[in-house]
């Protein structure tokens, strides 16, 4: 998604919303690159605003990191251990792995 605000934009939603009652899913599996930074409370918005879209439809999800997730730019930025921590709280028991 690489999601670049604290929230998940109105049309990001739309999308998300039709796909799901198109398609049906019974699990989200996120590709990487889920948000554009990884600084510590940029990243915990936006990446709990994709993952509150997840939780509210009670879809499980799956995820893998790409560069953007992984990349270490710096002090004060989360790792990918980290991050993926932050998944499993967010997501609970819909959390599945990654």
């Amino acid at each position: 998604m690489h999601e670049q605000r604290r929230t998940v934009g109105e049309r990001e939603r739309i999308l998300f919303e039709s796909a799901c009652e198109r398609f049906a899913p019974s699990l989200v599996l996120l590709t990487g690159d889920q948000v554009d930074f990884r600084c510590r409370g940029l990243f915990e918005d936006s990446a709990a605003a994709v993952v509150r879209l997840l939780t509210d439809a009670k879809l499980p999800f799956a995820l893998t990191f790409g560069n953007h997730d992984t990349e270490l730019i710096g002090e004060g930025w989360l790792t990918a251990a980290e991050q993926w921590e932050f998944y499993r709280q967010m997501g609970g028991g819909l959390f599945v792995d990654r």
